[in-house]
């Protein structure tokens, strides 16, 4: 991940990115793949507390599906990435 912004008192906001990547010989059904993924990801209103108060769960970004190309084998790829925010208080007492 990387760290957005730090304030004095040691609070950092968080990014921590992750991809998701379907792989179709069809390249139509990799790309209403990808599609229908995004489009579920996008209604999830996710609630991710933590069990020891480490972190506060700000929420998620889900970018627009790419296309990666085509594989020697034939294969289709698409990505996505989702980037989750956290907040994380460094000196709680």
């Amino acid at each position: 991940g990387k760290v957005d912004r730090e304030y004095m008192d040691g609070t950092q906001e968080v990014s921590l990115p992750f991809e998701i990547a379907v792989k179709a010989k069809k390249n139509s059904v990799a790309n209403d793949t990808i599609w229908l993924v995004t489009s579920e990801l996008a209604k999830i209103d996710l609630v991710l507390p933590s069990d020891n108060n480490s972190y506060e769960y700000m929420g998620m970004e889900v970018s627009r599906p790419a296309m990666k190309g085509k594989d020697e084998q034939g294969y289709y790829y698409y990505t996505i990435e989702i980037v989750a925010k956290i907040v994380i208080e460094r000196n709680k007492q």
